[in-house]
């Protein structure tokens, strides 16, 4: 599939990047050549020069523009006339576009050598983010790993789910300090401005969690974070599905204790 140029037209945007994942799997693009840029921070000759730049480690680059109605008409003419074809043995170009841009005469050319895919049904519902949370919690791998992809799939990114994984271990580790001290159950949900029933349940959600546990899951999350960011983790989602994976599995010795301790007071190693 050489040189494909698409427009992905409509405001589904769920269904638009799960396409997205399809076209990088289909062609065998390595995440280092897959590339999301917005139409209004990029300008046409860095557009053009990185469609023409050879791949790193794939067959071809894969190159989406965000928001690509607002391209600059000189970038549209450019990738019509000439862009299109220089990069025909380098990129895989998305354009990602919400309503009908055929009839501007700036698109008309491009438009008739892209292949117009239509995305017009929004989705239904956006998924929800505490399934992940819930299915971590409740160490059910499949979920877990079913809610991760479904939030990638509705445009959440690997470090802003990291983060939310974060936020549910930081709670955690807040409720078991307040347990390991003895404090009161009226004392607990003050402090941590819940009700009744949700410190109940996050007190069940603890059983097998230690202090220690917690703590080095978040410095596991951290370094993540930071390798992430610093671009020594190109396979992010990858890493993640593995974080939520360790997050799901008893501690090496809860296995052999089979839960006859307190999950606080244990000193589980993880």
């Amino acid at each position: 599939m050489p040189g494909a140029l698409y427009c992905f037209r409509g405001p589904d945007r769920v269904r638009k990047l799960e396409r997205i994942r399809q076209l990088a799997d289909q062609l065998h693009i390595d995440p280092l050549d897959q590339h999301l840029l917005n139409a209004a921070q990029v300008s046409t000759s860095e557009f053009l020069g990185l469609i023409r730049e050879h791949p790193m480690n794939s067959p071809l680059r894969l190159v989406v523009i965000d928001e690509a109605h607002r391209l600059e008409e000189a970038c549209l003419k450019a990738l019509a006339e000439q862009g299109a074809r220089e990069a025909s043995q380098t990129a895989c170009v998305v354009l990602l576009v919400e309503s009908d841009v055929t009839k501007k005469p700036a698109w008309q050319a491009l438009c008739a050598r892209a292949s117009i895919e239509e995305f017009s049904e929004a989705a239904a519902k956006t998924p929800d983010h505490f399934a992940l949370l819930n299915a971590i919690a409740r160490r059910d791998v499949p979920s877990a790993l079913q809610g991760l992809r479904e939030q990638l799939a509705g445009g959440k990114d690997e470090i802003e789910l990291l983060g939310l994984i974060v936020w549910q271990l930081q709670r955690w580790l807040t409720l078991a300090h307040l347990m390991t001290a003895a404090t009161p159950r009226a004392q607990m949900e003050t402090a941590m401005g819940w009700n009744s029933w949700q410190v109940e349940r996050m007190t069940g959600e603890l059983k097998g969690r230690s202090v220690a546990w917690l703590q080095e899951a978040l410095e596991d999350c951290w370094q993540l974070d930071r390798d992430a960011k610093s671009g020594r983790r190109p396979l992010l989602t990858t890493a993640l599905e593995q974080m939520v994976v360790s997050l799901c599995l008893p501690a090496p010795r809860e296995q052999s204790a089979a839960g006859s301790a307190s999950p606080i007071a244990c000193s589980n190693a993880r």
